[in-house]
């Protein structure tokens, strides 16, 4: 990629800059690449299937993982997030204050993701009534996931999941209620953000507050009666 002025670059802006005195004397600035939806997506539904599949292995040899609990920091939520993995079960022991994580929640499976053409999606919508501005000629990915039915949502089968995505590391970015099903079943995983983003993405500010805004912000809406 070819950068439009002098003065900018069309590298990523990840990590420190070269220092060379030929860099100062020709400074540029890095580019800027936000991530897409799709990508963010990916990501946490790839890192919430490690999660599951440590959960059962660890279930099969009556071997829990231990977790750090009630992390605030960002090296809490990378070190719960090692525990998952094959390094971090085989390493022994575990901080004397980490606790064994046996969750009861049910997550909604990630299927995979897949490639539709765009004539095959406006086929289905035309045929369900809804109206998009889709291109037959395009093809689109799709994250394909178990369907959740709607049903009356309650407040602490939500704050069971945002507990379990806290603890495992999961910044939780919106408390859009319409973005859970069933009794309570997260069903968009961009409402949530992983360990490894961008600091402007994953901030440990507001990963530390969120365990007490967001359940405070669920038990008034249920309060209300607005779930």
């Amino acid at each position: 990629m070819l950068s439009p002025t002098p003065f900018t670059s069309p590298d990523l802006k990840n990590g420190d800059p070269l220092l060379s005195w030929k860099d100062f004397k020709r400074p540029r600035l890095r580019r800027f690449s936000p991530p897409s939806n799709f990508q963010l997506e990916c990501i946490n539904c790839a890192l919430l299937d490690m999660i599951g599949a440590s959960l059962r292995r660890a279930k099969t040899t009556a071997n829990p993982i231990r977790l750090r609990p009630n992390p605030t920091k960002h090296k809490h939520a990378i070190r719960n997030l090692f525990a998952f993995s094959d390094e971090g079960y085989a390493k022994s022991p575990p901080p004397e204050h980490f606790v064994p994580f046996e969750p009861s929640v049910e997550i909604n499976r990630c299927i995979g993701w897949t490639e539709l053409s765009g004539r095959d999606i406006n086929a289905a919508l035309r045929r369900a009534w809804v109206h998009q501005d889709i291109d037959d000629n395009q093809t689109y990915f799709a994250i394909v996931y178990s369907f959740v039915p709607k049903a009356k949502l309650k407040a602490e089968t939500i704050i069971s999941q945002l507990e379990f995505f806290h603890i495992t590391g999961f910044y939780n970015v919106s408390s859009d209620f319409t973005n859970w099903l069933g009794a309570g079943v997260l069903v968009d995983f961009c409402d949530i953000v992983h360990p490894f983003a961008q600091e402007l993405e994953w901030s440990e500010h507001w990963y530390a507050k969120n365990p007490s805004m967001l359940h405070a912000a669920v038990r008034y809406q249920a309060q209300e009666g607005i779930l």
